[in-house]
């Protein structure tokens, strides 16, 4: 009989072929039969949702049987047994995925609260005690027990496995956060409270998270508030850690007891022999709070009781930068304070002299430049600083741009553009570059050089400090909405002048210059910049009525313009301090935030809102 045989590579293509064709209708009829499921599924899901468990019921039955490992989807079939309460179904169900998945106590967690459901408390309690003995040994099983436990808010059982769980390990620092939910969620907000001070003193989460939790557990509770403090101040009674202190600090401003909070402290530094470390920690957060003049007498506090010296640096610095603070605050600036203030810092610089190095020593400068108006003094002082070797790369920059500025001020602008233009090229990727062109910008604005400067301003608008940005968009627009057809730049030149002026503290020839623009051109498109100027000149003499009545007519009559915001952030400044009027703060903070929700300083507003309607003062 004659046989044709193919040759081995033909052979070999023929059953690639059929192995081709085989796989490709495997593929087909599997991927035929997962789109089916996932039809059913859907269709499973919109008759529960619709309440017609007799339609959804062998829908899920007929799935779960073809994937009787898929959790998921036991976790829905037996959903909707339990909502038409068909419970024997789903005790034969719970039975059935038992003998597939032996080792998780989920299931029997499931049965167990099917047998509640049915009322058979005694069988219920005698499974629900093997799952919880079972479960707090399983150190990977505990928190999916747990979670399978709350989501049917069977909070005492979750917590009582934790609690065995920290028992039968012997320690008691396991699961602190979860429980502390737990009892937050049950609405045992005392020990959701313990709990929460427990993840401070663990350090399982940031101090701010933990107020953050904390705040959500008291609520306005005036009696919680209370226990907070009580329960801090025992715990500092004997571990007066970082933490623990600053929640207490923290709380005690929330309560307004800040005169309290300042004996209180003091007793428990003593108590505790910390040499005035804790006074030290409350001075900062005061000063973070802006609550200055309180910040000033607590650092004065600290340091008469820092007898070791340990803290004394730290102590002298937050001094006097808290006491810059209170000057700025409180126009015209205080020469008495401010020479107070310069002695501070030569003290600071005589104990500590690597501290010269350092941006606080600008500060210093810069207290006796403006504060005491020894320009001079300042110009030489930092013509020879800039030339220390052992400067940091930006401690240096931040020193030319301050020469720059107090070049300016005494008129040379040409040492002063040479100074900023060395910062930018030195700082090309960074916002001390940006901040060194925007100096330069504006000090081309200030001497009618219009187009250079709106060349460097639109590069500016995209800078990544918001601060520069805003500042360089409103010079931008200023310059352009005043650039008129017929080339007539004499209002903006003189208002430029004004600007200069303002910037070299010359308000009184400043505001001269802006009245004549006034007189000149009563209809000038500058007035509304012209009364913000008018309003920082007489905030910079501590004319404060004045200046609120200045803004309140710029806020009135120009609601749509750039300077609007502004305006209503001063407003509110001006009555939280100096005018310490903070229910008009909190209205003009409130308008701020509410009628300008993009403003650069919604943030800030927010911020002043919490601060003051917790009812503290920052005088």
């Amino acid at each position: 009989m004659y046989k044709c045989a193919l040759p081995f590579f033909m052979q070999w293509n023929v059953l690639k072929y059929w192995l081709i064709i085989f796989s490709l209708c495997s593929w087909c009829r599997f991927t035929v039969s997962a789109q089916d499921n996932a039809t059913q599924l859907a269709l499973a899901r919109q008759f529960s949702q619709a309440g017609e468990y007799d339609k959804s019921l062998p829908v899920y039955r007929q799935l779960y049987y073809k994937a009787p490992f898929d959790k998921s989807l036991y976790n829905e079939y037996l959903a909707d047994l339990l909502a038409a309460s068909s419970y024997d179904t789903a005790l034969a169900l719970t039975a059935y995925m038992q003998q597939i998945r032996p080792q998780d106590l989920t299931i029997k967690a499931d049965r167990a609260y099917l047998l509640e459901q049915k009322n058979d408390k005694k069988q219920a309690e005698a499974v629900w005690e093997e799952v919880l003995s079972l479960g707090a040994r399983d150190a990977y099983q505990i928190r999916l027990l747990a979670d399978a436990l709350q989501k049917r808010n069977q909070y005492d059982r979750a917590i009582r496995l934790y609690e065995e769980a920290r028992r039968l390990s012997g320690n008691d620092m396991l699961f602190t956060q979860e429980l502390a939910l737990l009892y937050s969620s049950k609405g045992d907000k005392s020990k959701a409270l313990a709990y929460t001070l427990d993840m401070a003193v663990q350090q399982l989460q940031p101090v701010e998270d933990v107020k953050n939790s904390l705040a959500l557990i008291i609520g306005e509770d005036a009696r919680l508030q209370q226990q907070l403090l009580k329960d801090l101040k025992k715990r500092m009674a004997g571990q007066p850690q970082q933490s623990l202190l600053e929640l207490w600090i923290w709380q005690s401003l929330r309560t307004g007891n800040i005169s309290q909070l300042t004996d209180e402290a003091a007793r428990l530094d003593k108590e505790h022999g910390t040499d005035g470390y804790l006074m030290l920690q409350l001075g900062i957060m005061l000063d973070q709070n802006e609550i200055y003049a309180e910040a000033l007498r607590v650092l004065e506090i600290a340091e008469g009781m820092n007898k070791t010296q340990n803290h004394q640096r730290d102590i002298l610095l937050y001094k006097s930068s808290v006491l810059k603070k209170l000057i700025v605050q409180r126009k015209p600036i205080d020469r008495v304070q401010s020479e107070k203030l310069k002695r501070n810092y030569e003290v600071l610089f005589d104990k500590y002299p690597q501290l010269i190095n350092t941006s606080a020593y600008l500060d210093y400068v810069y207290v006796r430049a403006i504060y005491l108006n020894e320009t001079d003094s300042a110009v030489a002082i930092l013509k020879n600083y800039i030339l220390r070797p052992q400067l940091r790369k930006d401690v240096n920059s931040r020193a030319k741009l301050d020469l720059g500025d107090y070049y300016l001020i005494q008129g040379n602008q040409w040492e002063a553009t040479l100074l900023y233009a060395q910062v930018d090229k030195a700082h090309k990727e960074d916002a001390l570059g940006e901040l060194a062109k925007f100096k330069n910008a504006r000090l081309s604005y200030f001497f009618g050089e219009f187009d250079w400067a709106q060349q460097q301003l639109k590069i500016l608008k995209a800078a990544s400090s918001d601060m520069i940005a805003n500042d360089a968009l409103y010079l931008s627009v200023l310059i352009t909405e005043n650039t008129p057809p017929d080339s007539n730049y004499t209002p903006l030149v003189n208002f430029a002048r004004a600007d200069l002026l303002l910037f070299q503290y010359k308000t009184k020839e400043a505001l001269d210059v802006l009245t004549a623009i006034l007189e000149e051109n009563p209809e000038t498109p500058l007035a509304d910049d012209i009364l913000m100027a008018k309003a920082k000149i007489a905030m910079e003499e501590g004319r404060n009525t004045d200046a609120v009545a200045l803004l309140k007519d710029l806020y009135n009559g120009y609601k749509d313009d750039v300077l609007a915001d502004d305006a209503l952030l001063k407003l509110a400044e001006l009555y939280e301090v100096p005018l310490n009027n903070p229910g008009e703060a909190v209205k003009y903070y409130e308008l701020l935030v509410t009628e300008f929700p993009s403003s650069t300083y919604v943030q800030a507003a927010r911020q002043k809102l919490k601060l003051l309607s917790s009812g503290k003062s920052p005088l």
